[in-house]
């Protein structure tokens, strides 16, 4: 199944910025349309700790209204992930307020780039965060998190929409008529084009419209537990397909096989390498210490750093990540990040910076 990375280890490599993953994480999911290649996920744009006043794009002072909405966003967001997806937070984030705090600077940054009214956009995200999955509904917050809006209980009020026709430059996806901003191109700076949404049954060329998503080459509606698929990929994440049917994932001590796709639930998301059980992650390794998989079967991961995984011996260490403003470079078998940046900052130019802070279209 899609979960399986490397040695049976239920893990993802983008913790979604907005409430899901992109294929191609160039985009701060701040702006959830804003994935480039598929148009990702659109939701939560939030943040906590944002300072009204502070720099935006180009530096431009961010209004406190745009602020206030995305530390409203933020809040349910990142206490949804460190009470749902624990294993995930610890990753990419110190603690729920360094989670909150960059989720708010990369939203602010974001939209200012967009150049949207201050008000009608903090009035839209605001709307969206009275709409976010209750941060104690793991099974919705696990759904929302990966899939985003492919998911078909995604809250419409997070799926924001603009005035710009398919085919127009974009910089986010609450530009475009379609919600979806992606093909992002350029070398000093970023701007995308308004993608179409693809209908039900369409091949995926594309992005699917929302409530849908590419699975076996098709936009279909995922199923949840009980339907009927013929592929893993016909179910939500949270499930898998199990002789034509989405089934549960295997709680702790559940048979597994490490080599191949790997069906344990979220709260024991590690198929033990010696035992062939679900089990759940070892402690968090802090820098310079040892991650990755163990001797016995473990999976130590890294708290709010990267674990840089040697080629030759498979062994990992936790490496400190770069924050804003300084040099970067592509990940070269660095589990769960695409450079060094610390999440969820992109490395452009050789340069960590938030996603807003590269946009610009002529």
């Amino acid at each position: 199944m899609r979960h399986a990375l490397g040695v049976g280890v239920m893990l993802l490599g983008c913790a979604g910025f907005s409430w899901s993953c992109g294929d191609d994480v160039v985009a701060d999911p701040a702006t959830t349309s804003a994935g480039p290649g598929s148009g990702g996920g659109q939701g939560g744009a939030g943040g906590t700790t944002g300072t009204a006043g502070q720099g935006g794009a180009g530096g431009a002072p961010v209004p406190p209204e745009i602020t206030a909405a995305c530390e409203a966003l933020a809040e349910p967001f990142c206490t949804g992930i460190f009470n749902c997806l624990d294993f995930v937070a610890q990753t990419y984030f110190a603690d729920e307020a360094e989670c909150e705090a960059r989720r708010t600077k990369g939203c602010e940054r974001a939209f200012m780039a967009s150049g949207s009214d201050a008000m009608s956009t903090a009035a839209m995200l605001q709307t969206c965060a009275g709409a976010t999955p209750d941060p104690t509904d793991c099974p919705s917050v696990i759904k929302s998190f990966y899939h985003g809006p492919d998911w078909v209980g995604f809250p419409s009020e997070c799926f924001f929409t603009g005035d710009a026709a398919d085919g127009a430059a974009c910089k986010i996806g609450a530009d475009c008529q379609s919600g979806i901003c992606g093909g992002y191109e350029g070398t000093t700076a970023l701007c995308g084009t308004c993608q179409p949404q693809l209908a039900e049954g369409d091949p995926c060329m594309g992005p699917c419209a929302p409530g849908l998503a590419c699975a076996n080459g098709t936009c279909t509606v995922l199923g949840d537990v009980g339907a009927m698929c013929n592929t893993d990929f016909d179910c939500l994440i949270d499930s898998w397909c199990d002789n034509g049917s989405c089934a549960a994932l295997l709680d702790t001590g559940g048979a597994c096989d490490p080599m191949g796709a790997v069906y344990c639930d979220f709260d024991n998301p590690v198929c033990n390498n010696v035992t062939n059980q679900c089990e759940a992650t070892a402690p968090f390794a802090m820098v310079g210490g040892a991650c990755w998989v163990q001797m016995d079967g473990s999976l130590n991961l890294c708290s709010d750093s990267a674990c840089q995984i040697n080629a030759v011996t498979g062994m990992g260490t936790c490496i400190e990540t770069a924050e804003e403003g300084e040099p970067c470079m592509p990940a070269n078998n660095l589990w769960g990040y695409q450079s060094n940046c610390a999440f969820p900052l992109l490395c452009f130019g050789g340069t960590c910076q938030y996603f807003g802070d590269v946009l610009e279209c002529q």
